[in-house]
Formats: structure tokens, C-alpha cells, sequence
């Protein structure tokens, strides 16, 4: 999202240049916006008196005023281009349209579109989005089929949970269909986010099997594949916030291979592969409601590191969200990850507190832990290294 009306009015430029995080997650340049807005200004210097005569461009003009509205509550609300695909697709066609309209000659304007289209293509090809997030490759029939156990429990009363921010839906569908999912990751305590949180809570409680899904990881898995103690302890500490933790008995982990699919020629290879080595596999672990605070791995987080970055969270709540972030321990002090706006914060004895988005190269420190704890700092939230100001401004 723009920090600034001049950053939303720059939108369409802005999404030319190739940064990640501009208007979605991978590289994705787009030149047509920019091109379409230099090409509508000079359609209207050059001929707007002998174009607003063809009957044709009003449709274009309706287009436009469409398209320029719905920049509007699209920027308001997450500025991510998958909210914004029906604009993506009309976008080059009017672009197109504008040209065509030009009180120039044929050979001319065929000259633009060609230009507008190559440029396009070249920016595709220097960043093939293709492939991007892909585990699997395949080319028909399912990815995988993952052999559960044999547990005899209603499926409207058994809850798989995640801990992760990829929903594993490519699951889902091996499962009854009353069969129910609940990503923590994507509750907590905040203020909108409450009667999710809670409802979540009731669902569990009222199951009568919960199970956690997550990928099988090859340096914690014991002899016979399953999780190790030091796994285990994480996990306890990933779903305590939720009341939960794994259950005492022998078997509460099992280890799910991927049996190859005899339908599916693309990826038999790789999926055979997999069944012989566990190291796409995943682990189902058995959890319970537990209305203690489960026994931690971490090591106790000292006050004043939680107190530094307690005061991140009031400076800058857009970046810092309350209640998004557990702190992690790290160097005696600790680290907060915020998933929803691509930051993380650091509080370090005797180093100092920091933060750093994503695509910037360096950590920046905002003070001593003492002096940030006490609030005794300056930070302006609009200028964050990385983050602040249009792409050709951005400090990495």
C-alpha cells in the first residue's frame, strides 16, 4: 500500500519497475499503465477536439474513468495486484484502444502498438513469473497422493491445524469434506481479528482428534522419520499460544509418504523419488488442548528486550503489528518477524535494536536497548530503509 497520495498517484509508474513488493510479492514489471497515461495525455494535447468527435472513444474514455476509479479502493485496501486482475487484463486492450485513436497515420500508430507490446515482452522475459512458487512439477492427474493412518473419528469432528503461512490445500482434498482446517498462523489477538480467534478456540475445544500438518524436516527426524525432541519442543512452543501441545503417548507423530500416482506421468520421477527419500514428506503430529502454558525450548526473553520491541509495536503499528510476532530468542536478546508487512525487528545486548524489510540489504538501528526500552528514540515511520518512498527512491 502507498504511504503517500503522491506514491498512489505514482502508482501507474511506479509498477514499470522491477522491485518486488511494489504491487505483488515476485518481480513483476508492468509498463502498460505508464505507457497508457503518457499515451492519454498526448491524445488529449494533440487532437482532443477532432478525437472526442469518433464514437468510439467514448467507450474508451468510459474505460478509463473505470480503471482510474478502481485505483482507488484497490490502493485503500492492500495495493496487491492479484485484488486488482480484471484492470491487469483491460489495461491492454484500452491501452491499445488509446493509440488507435491518435490523429496520427496508420503506419504510426501500428509503430506505437508494436513498441508498447515488445517493450512488455521484454520486461516478461527478463522476469519469467513462471515456475515461481512451484514444488511440483506435473502435467496431469494429482501431485501426490499422501497415505493417512487409519484413525476411526467422525471427520466433522477431527480439525487439522497448520503453523504455517501456506495452507496445504492440496490436501484438503484427500480428506472427507466435513473434515475441518484451521491455519494458526492466521489468528491472533488483535482487535479485528478477535472473533476468529475465538471461534477458532471453540472449534478445537470441541474436537474430539486434533492433528497438526507440517512438512517432515530431514535434520530433526529421528531413525524411524518421525520428529526428534528438539522438533517436538518447537512444535510445542509454535501451537502453545493456542492452548495446544502434543499428546504424551509414543505415537503422536507419523511420518506421511507420498505414494507415486499411476496417473500422473509428469511427475513420477520426482514423486518417486520422494517415496523412497522422506524429503518432501510430512508429519501428522496428534495435539491436545492443553489449558496450561506448554514447556518451552526458549530460553526466558529478557524483560527490557521485550519492552524495546514492545515499543517498535507503538511507534509503527502498521509495520509492527501487535499480537502478529512472538518473540524469538537470539543472541541473549530477541527477534519478531511480521509476516503481513515483510518486517522484522531485532533487540541485541549491548548491539542495540534494529529493523529490516525484506528487500533491503542491511539492518538499521534505531537505538540502544536500554534507551528504546525507556522510549527514548526517534522513528519516523514513513522513511523505513527499503520500504519508504517510490522504487528509484528506495534506500537497500
Amino acid at each position: 500500500m502507498p504511504d503517500s497520495f503522491w506514491e498512489a498517484l505514482l502508482r501507474p509508474f511506479s509498477m514499470f519497475f522491477p522491485n518486488g513488493g511494489i504491487y505483488v510479492e515476485i518481480m513483476a514489471p508492468d509498463g502498460r499503465f505508464a505507457l497508457f497515461v503518457l499515451m492519454f495525455l498526448l491524445l488529449w494535447v494533440l487532437g482532443r477536439q477532432r478525437v472526442l468527435k469518433q464514437a468510439q472513444v467514448h467507450v474508451m474514455f468510459a474505460l478509463t474513468l473505470l480503471v482510474g476509479l478502481s485505483f482507488i479502493p484497490w490502493l485503500i485496501t492492500s495495493g496487491n495486484g492479484r485484488y486488482f486482475m480484471y484492470c491487469l487484463f483491460v489495461v491492454g486492450p484500452l491501452l491499445v484502444m488509446c493509440i488507435r485513436a491518435l490523429p496520427t497515420t496508420a503506419e504510426f500508430r501500428l509503430t506505437l502498438i508494436f513498441f508498447a507490446m515488445s517493450l512488455q515482452g521484454y520486461l516478461l522475459c527478463l522476469t519469467v513469473p513462471w515456475n515461481n512458487w512451484n514444488f511440483f512439477p506435473w502435467s496431469r492427474g494429482p501431485v501426490f497422493k499422501v497415505v493417512w493412518p487409519e484413525i476411526s473419528i467422525k471427520p466433522n469432528k477431527r480439525v487439522f491445524v497448520s503453523v504455517s503461512s501456506l495452507s496445504y490445500s492440496i490436501l484438503a482434498p484427500q480428506m472427507d469434506a466435513a473434515t475441518q482446517w484451521i491455519g494458526l498462523l492466521s489468528l491472533d489477538r488483535r482487535e479485528e481479528r478477535v472473533g476468529l480467534f475465538e471461534k477458532a478456540k471453540r472449534k478445537l475445544a470441541d474436537a474430539e482428534r486434533i492433528d497438526l500438518i507440517l512438512p517432515a524436516i530431514l535434520d530433526h527426524m529421528d531413525r524411524d522419520g518421525l520428529p526428534d525432541q528438539a522438533m517436538r519442543l518447537s512444535i510445542n512452543d509454535m501451537v502453545a499460544p493456542f492452548q495446544l501441545e502434543l499428546t504424551e503417548e509414543s505415537n503422536s507423530c507419523y511420518l506421511l509418504p507420498i505414494s507415486q500416482s499411476s496417473d500422473n506421468d509428469g511427475g513420477a520421477s520426482l514423486i518417486g523419488q520422494s517415496a523412497k527419500t522422506p524429503m518432501f514428506s510430512f508429519w501428522q503430529c496428534h495435539l491436545k488442548v492443553a489449558y496450561k502454558q506448554s514447556i518451552s525450548s526458549k530460553k526466558e526473553i529478557p524483560e527490557i528486550i521485550e519492552a524495546a520491541l514492545n515499543q517498535l509495536e507503538l511507534i509503527c503499528p502498521r509495520f509492527f503489528r501487535t499480537g502478529e510476532s512472538s518473540t524469538l530468542p537470539l543472541n541473549g536478546g530477541g527477534l519478531r518477524n511480521y509476516p503481513g508487512s515483510d518486517m522484522k525487528i531485532y533487540a541485541i545486548p549491548q548491539s542495540g535494536v534494529f529493523y529490516k524489510y525484506y528487500r533491503s540489504y542491511q539492518i538499521t538501528r534505531v537505538g540502544s536497548v536500554e534507551d528504546v526500552a525507556a522510549g527514548h528514540f526517534t522513528l519516523d515511520c514513513q522513511q523505513l530503509r527499503g520500504r519508504a518512498g517510490l522504487p528509484w527512491e528506495r534506500q537497500i
